[in-house]
């Protein structure tokens, strides 16, 4: 929350040197505009969306041509070992064992939209609405490896555990949308947006698990092995509307 409110406060001083230095030179008809979405960052104070983005707006007298992609990814791999040695007295024997899990992680949610708006409103603010068309991906993996190793006088034994999820999928849909874009100076644009978004995001689920275990015994020089895997694929289409207050907070400039 900290970090956040100190993000906050650099985007404030940076808009105030804006506006008090910026000196506009004479008023172009500039077209094209690209800009840098960062309402993620304001997210725990106003319900925003879930990605940070850029977008491209190509300007003409009866609207806007936009297009906005936006990319959320994450991934985290981890590994713990741990190993141990005890003695039996009774049984003179001295086992040494040794376990070893890992785990990998990652999420994958992209979206494309492609869509025209129109404005209305004075030099210095306008206001416009609109339609964009989504598509999106959408990915999840979690997979775990257990293995361990069992070693005494008699047995050497060594298991190893896999269980795997992946998810995958498309989104599609419509957002209906709002905002007011404010004029900072004559090139840069301060773009407050609202929304309200419908699509259908359509998956299939895969999971995996196997185990395989094998003995060895020293006394009669036999190995006793054993396997087993179970994997199913489900898939899923589910509807979703949202309302976003801040669908995009972003600042572009014109050229």
């Amino acid at each position: 929350m900290k970090s956040k409110k100190i993000i906050i406060a650099f985007i404030a001083l940076l808009f105030a040197n804006i506006l008090v230095h910026a000196q506009d030179t004479d008023e172009k008809k500039f077209k094209h505009e690209f800009g840098f979405d960062a309402s993620r960052i304001l997210n725990g104070i106003f319900q925003t969306s879930n990605f940070n983005g850029i977008m491209y707006r190509y300007h003409t007298k009866n609207g806007s041509l936009r297009v906005r992609a936006n990319v959320d990814y994450g991934h985290s791999p981890s590994q713990t070992t741990s190993s141990s040695s005890s003695y039996f007295v009774s049984g003179y024997t001295n086992t040494n064992t040794s376990i070893a899990t890992r785990d990998k992680q990652y999420n994958l949610n992209s979206q494309l939209r492609v869509g025209w708006q129109w404005v209305k409103g004075s030099n210095n603010i306008s206001a416009y609405m609109g339609e964009d068309v989504i598509l999106g991906m959408v990915g999840s993996h979690s997979g775990r490896t257990d293995e361990s190793y069992s070693d005494d006088k008699y047995t050497t034994s060594v298991s190893k555990n896999i269980n795997n999820n992946s998810n995958k999928g498309y989104t599609y849909g419509l957002s209906s949308f709002g905002g007011v874009i404010f004029k900072l100076n004559s090139r840069l644009r301060l773009t407050i947006e609202t929304s309200i978004d419908i699509y259908m995001t359509s998956t299939k689920n895969t999971s995996e698990d196997s185990r395989n275990q094998s003995t060895t015994y020293k006394t009669t020089w036999s190995v006793n092995t054993t396997s087993t895997a179970n994997s199913a694929n489900i898939k899923d289409n589910t509807f979703y509307m949202n309302f976003i207050p801040l669908n995009m907070f972003m600042l572009s400039v014109m050229f």
